[in-house]
């Protein structure tokens, strides 16, 4: 649905703002409705729910955020 073929820039922007908003600290519940409510922006028609499991689809096959998660689930496990 958006990528450089169809000519849709909304998933750069939303992997972006989202790598943005966690190097900032935010937590992963809001930067994950922050970066949906923009995805919803340019596309409007889409359900708010679509909207965040396409993001979170998106999101897990960023390399970054694979490493967030290994990172911490190491940190839970150390905490146990």
């Amino acid at each position: 649905m958006c990528d450089k073929m169809t000519g849709c820039g909304c998933r750069i922007v939303v992997v972006r703002t989202y790598k943005e908003l966690r190097g900032r600290k935010i937590s992963e519940v809001i930067s994950l409705d922050s970066v949906a409510k923009i995805y919803n922006l340019y596309h409007p028609r889409v359900s708010q729910s679509n909207a965040r499991d396409t993001v979170i689809q998106w999101l897990d096959n960023e390399p970054s955020r694979r490493m967030e998660l290994r990172k911490n689930i190491r940190a839970t496990h150390v905490n146990e």
